[in-house]
């Protein structure tokens, strides 16, 4: 988790990264368990995944393929009310 919460600067993204990683892994695990340093295999796992989502985008990661474009970004919404009085 630390080494994923480095790389991504955010801890609910670095759960996903770790999450989507370890479930991929356990489906190949016979093959992964033979390898000299299955930690080392693993970390580099979480790195390519990392950089594939990079490479993707990451507004694309955290909509997901069902949400809608009327579904609000709360990291581009405006901090006040358009009609606010200070």
């Amino acid at each position: 988790m630390r080494f994923a919460t480095v790389l991504t600067c955010r801890p609910c993204l670095a759960e996903d990264l770790v999450s989507d990683v370890l479930c991929r892994a356990y489906e190949r695990w016979d093959r992964i368990s033979q390898v000299a340093e299955p930690h080392a295999y693993i970390r580099r796992m979480v790195l390519n995944e990392y950089l594939s989502w990079r490479r993707a985008g990451w507004s694309a990661r955290r909509r997901g393929p069902t949400s809608s474009r009327s579904t609000l970004d709360w990291t581009t919404a405006p901090t006040s009310a358009p009609n606010a009085t200070p």
